[in-house]
């Protein structure tokens, strides 16, 4: 199978496109790796690929979501951006998409969550480096619930109450799989799946999580059922 892993633009003084090692190591597992860049709709085929990923990268720019920016927000990525922008709606028509960290919260924009986006989480947990642990998460996976620790560097998510978190994924047509305590009143969404999507706001390739990967690998052979 084919995976194409979308590159990014990294806000470093001596900038690089591409994506980190660990992306590809991981996702190796499930087939032969591509890293791609945008390109203009007549020349994508998103069919191509087995799987599509977006990765983790740099803010998303709240004019996506039609918010007014605050200062909390830093720069944008203007590769990535394209690809939410341009490419994104089309290529979740034609094959499975995994949006890791920033690339989930394009997928949670793109599907209707936006009004729930803050800009700044200040007291949600972050990770000290990319294999240490971040904090606990909730997994709702078929009937089971359970705890695990993740690795975690986002400052910027999607909040929701807990009371009305099962109506607004419902209405959405969207199924929960994970979330956080964020404070007294609210939780962080952590993942969540649509029929040809998967969206992971922790760090899985960091450190092997087998979790989402399970998860791609059951999304993958529903699909083939499909057809």
């Amino acid at each position: 199978m084919n995976i194409a892993i979308v590159g990014r633009m990294t806000e470093d003084d001596d900038p690089w496109f591409g994506v980190r090692g660990d992306y590809i190591k991981y996702f190796s597992k499930l087939g032969a790796v591509s890293v791609v860049a945008p390109t203009n709709p007549v020349d994508w085929k998103p069919g191509h690929y087995g799987v599509v990923v977006l990765p983790g990268g740099a803010d998303l720019s709240p004019t996506i979501y039609g918010a007014v920016p605050n200062i909390s927000t830093s720069r944008s990525d203007p590769f990535l951006e394209y690809f939410d922008l341009v490419l994104l709606k089309e290529t979740m028509k034609k094959t499975l998409v995994v949006g890791i960290c920033r690339g989930f919260q394009s997928l949670a924009v793109t599907c209707g969550l936006g009004e729930y986006f803050e800009q700044d989480l200040p007291t949600h947990p972050h990770s000290a480096g990319w294999t240490s642990a971040g904090h606990l998460i909730d997994v709702f996976d078929v009937s089971e619930k359970w705890r695990k620790t993740v690795v975690s560097l986002h400052h910027q998510g999607i909040v929701i109450k807990p009371e009305t978190i099962s109506s607004v994924f419902a209405s959405h047509g969207l199924r929960l799989l994970a979330t956080a305590e964020y404070n007294q009143t609210e939780v962080v969404v952590e993942a969540f799946e649509g029929v040809n999507f998967l969206g992971v706001q922790w760090h899985p390739e960091t450190v092997g999580d087998p979790t989402v990967l399970r998860w791609i690998d059951k999304k993958l052979r529903r699909s083939w059922i499909r057809e």
